[in-house]
Protein backbone atom coordinates (compact mmCIF):
# COMPACT_ATOMS: atom_id res chain seq x y z
CA UNK A 1 0.00 0.00 0.00
CA UNK A 2 2.86 2.37 0.81
CA UNK A 3 4.39 1.66 -2.64
CA UNK A 4 1.12 2.49 -4.41
CA UNK A 5 0.76 5.76 -2.50
CA UNK A 6 4.28 6.88 -3.49
CA UNK A 7 3.69 5.89 -7.12
CA UNK A 8 0.40 7.80 -7.18
CA UNK A 9 2.10 10.90 -5.75
CA UNK A 10 4.88 10.78 -8.36
CA UNK A 11 2.33 10.24 -11.16
CA UNK A 12 0.27 13.26 -9.98
CA UNK A 13 3.36 15.44 -9.79
CA UNK A 14 4.43 14.48 -13.32
CA UNK A 15 0.89 14.95 -14.61
CA UNK A 16 0.79 18.49 -13.23
CA UNK A 17 4.01 19.35 -15.03
CA UNK A 18 2.62 18.07 -18.27
CA UNK A 19 -0.42 20.33 -17.98
CA UNK A 20 1.73 23.35 -17.20
CA UNK A 21 3.99 22.69 -20.18
CA UNK A 22 1.00 22.31 -22.50
CA UNK A 23 -0.28 25.81 -21.61
CA UNK A 24 3.04 27.64 -21.98
CA UNK A 25 3.06 30.54 -24.49
CA UNK A 26 5.71 32.13 -26.64
CA UNK A 27 5.66 35.71 -27.85
CA UNK A 28 7.06 37.21 -31.02
CA UNK A 29 9.14 40.34 -31.14
CA UNK A 30 7.03 43.50 -31.09
CA UNK A 31 6.32 45.92 -33.91
CA UNK A 32 5.81 49.67 -33.56
CA UNK A 33 2.87 51.62 -34.89
CA UNK A 34 2.26 55.36 -34.54
CA UNK A 35 -1.22 56.51 -33.61
CA UNK A 36 -1.81 60.20 -34.22
CA UNK A 37 -4.61 62.73 -34.49
CA UNK A 38 -4.51 66.38 -35.47
CA UNK A 39 -6.61 68.47 -33.12
CA UNK A 40 -7.67 71.94 -34.24
CA UNK A 41 -9.46 74.73 -32.49
CA UNK A 42 -11.40 77.31 -34.41
CA UNK A 43 -8.85 80.02 -34.95
CA UNK A 44 -11.06 82.69 -36.42
CA UNK A 45 -14.37 83.65 -34.86
CA UNK A 46 -16.32 86.58 -36.23
CA UNK A 47 -19.57 88.14 -35.09
CA UNK A 48 -21.86 90.51 -36.91
CA UNK A 49 -24.99 92.44 -35.98
CA UNK A 50 -27.48 93.14 -38.76
CA UNK A 51 -30.00 95.80 -37.71
CA UNK A 52 -33.63 95.26 -38.70
CA UNK A 53 -34.10 99.00 -39.38
CA UNK A 54 -32.16 102.27 -39.38
CA UNK A 55 -33.94 103.57 -36.29
CA UNK A 56 -36.64 102.70 -33.74
CA UNK A 57 -39.10 104.75 -31.72
CA UNK A 58 -39.70 104.29 -27.98
CA UNK A 59 -43.06 102.79 -29.03
CA UNK A 60 -41.29 100.18 -31.17
CA UNK A 61 -39.17 99.19 -28.19
CA UNK A 62 -42.22 99.06 -25.89
CA UNK A 63 -43.93 96.73 -28.37
CA UNK A 64 -41.01 94.27 -28.35
CA UNK A 65 -39.63 94.94 -31.83
CA UNK A 66 -36.81 92.78 -33.21
CA UNK A 67 -33.95 95.23 -33.50
CA UNK A 68 -31.67 92.92 -35.46
CA UNK A 69 -29.88 89.60 -35.78
CA UNK A 70 -26.51 88.49 -34.39
CA UNK A 71 -24.54 85.97 -36.45
CA UNK A 72 -21.42 84.26 -35.08
CA UNK A 73 -19.16 82.31 -37.46
CA UNK A 74 -15.95 80.26 -37.20
CA UNK A 75 -13.49 78.74 -39.64
CA UNK A 76 -13.96 75.25 -38.09
CA UNK A 77 -17.21 73.59 -37.05
CA UNK A 78 -17.37 73.54 -33.23
CA UNK A 79 -19.46 71.50 -30.81
CA UNK A 80 -21.27 74.64 -29.78
CA UNK A 81 -21.26 78.35 -29.15
CA UNK A 82 -21.13 80.76 -26.21
CA UNK A 83 -21.66 84.45 -25.56
CA UNK A 84 -21.33 86.72 -22.56
CA UNK A 85 -21.97 90.36 -21.68
CA UNK A 86 -18.76 91.79 -20.17
CA UNK A 87 -20.46 94.97 -18.92
CA UNK A 88 -23.25 93.13 -17.09
CA UNK A 89 -22.35 89.48 -16.29
CA UNK A 90 -25.09 86.92 -16.90
CA UNK A 91 -26.40 84.81 -14.01
CA UNK A 92 -28.81 81.87 -13.90
CA UNK A 93 -31.57 84.38 -13.09
CA UNK A 94 -30.84 86.74 -16.01
CA UNK A 95 -33.89 87.20 -18.23
CA UNK A 96 -32.73 90.14 -20.35
CA UNK A 97 -29.69 92.13 -21.43
CA UNK A 98 -29.41 95.91 -20.90
CA UNK A 99 -28.72 98.04 -23.96
CA UNK A 100 -27.39 101.36 -22.65
CA UNK A 101 -27.32 104.82 -24.17
CA UNK A 102 -23.85 105.74 -25.41
CA UNK A 103 -24.12 109.32 -24.04
CA UNK A 104 -25.97 108.63 -20.76
CA UNK A 105 -25.30 105.16 -19.34
CA UNK A 106 -28.25 105.58 -16.94
CA UNK A 107 -30.65 105.48 -19.90
CA UNK A 108 -31.30 101.97 -21.21
CA UNK A 109 -33.77 99.41 -22.50
CA UNK A 110 -33.65 95.62 -22.40
CA UNK A 111 -33.52 92.86 -24.97
CA UNK A 112 -34.80 89.35 -24.26
CA UNK A 113 -32.37 86.48 -23.82
CA UNK A 114 -32.20 84.60 -27.13
CA UNK A 115 -34.19 81.39 -27.45
CA UNK A 116 -32.32 78.08 -27.43
CA UNK A 117 -29.43 79.29 -25.29
CA UNK A 118 -28.74 78.05 -21.75
CA UNK A 119 -26.83 79.47 -18.80
CA UNK A 120 -23.57 77.61 -18.18
CA UNK A 121 -23.32 76.33 -14.62
CA UNK A 122 -19.71 75.26 -15.32
CA UNK A 123 -18.57 78.57 -16.79
CA UNK A 124 -20.56 81.20 -14.95
CA UNK A 125 -21.39 84.35 -16.83
CA UNK A 126 -21.91 82.81 -20.26
CA UNK A 127 -24.78 81.47 -22.29
CA UNK A 128 -24.11 78.43 -24.46
CA UNK A 129 -25.81 76.47 -27.18
CA UNK A 130 -24.98 73.09 -28.69
CA UNK A 131 -24.94 73.48 -32.46
CA UNK A 132 -22.49 71.68 -34.73
CA UNK A 133 -22.52 74.29 -37.45
CA UNK A 134 -19.95 76.73 -38.76
CA UNK A 135 -22.24 79.64 -37.85
CA UNK A 136 -25.20 80.36 -35.62
CA UNK A 137 -27.65 83.28 -35.53
CA UNK A 138 -30.16 84.69 -33.10
CA UNK A 139 -32.63 87.56 -33.14
CA UNK A 140 -32.24 90.44 -30.71
CA UNK A 141 -35.72 91.40 -29.58
CA UNK A 142 -36.57 94.34 -27.31
CA UNK A 143 -38.17 93.40 -24.01
CA UNK A 144 -41.77 94.64 -24.03
CA UNK A 145 -42.44 97.84 -22.05
CA UNK A 146 -38.79 98.84 -21.53
CA UNK A 147 -38.79 101.79 -23.94
CA UNK A 148 -40.67 104.37 -21.87
CA UNK A 149 -38.88 107.70 -21.50
CA UNK A 150 -36.01 106.79 -23.83
CA UNK A 151 -34.02 109.80 -25.00
CA UNK A 152 -32.99 110.01 -28.65
CA UNK A 153 -29.50 108.71 -29.32
CA UNK A 154 -27.45 105.61 -29.92
CA UNK A 155 -27.87 102.63 -27.57
CA UNK A 156 -25.51 99.68 -27.54
CA UNK A 157 -24.19 96.65 -25.71
CA UNK A 158 -21.10 94.58 -26.46
CA UNK A 159 -21.39 90.80 -26.51
CA UNK A 160 -18.34 88.55 -26.43
CA UNK A 161 -18.91 85.42 -28.50
CA UNK A 162 -16.98 82.28 -29.26
CA UNK A 163 -16.98 78.54 -29.78
CA UNK A 164 -16.37 75.48 -27.65
CA UNK A 165 -15.32 71.96 -28.50
CA UNK A 166 -16.06 69.02 -26.24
Amino acid sequence: MKKNLIALTVFCALGGMGITAAHASTYSEGASVEVSANIVNPTTVSAQFSPAADHFSPGDINNGVTIGTVTISADETPTGWWFSVPSDPITKDTTSIKVRAVEDKDDWFSVDMPKGWEFSTDNGGIMWRSASASSVSFDVKATTSTGYNLKPGKYSVVLSAGTYIS
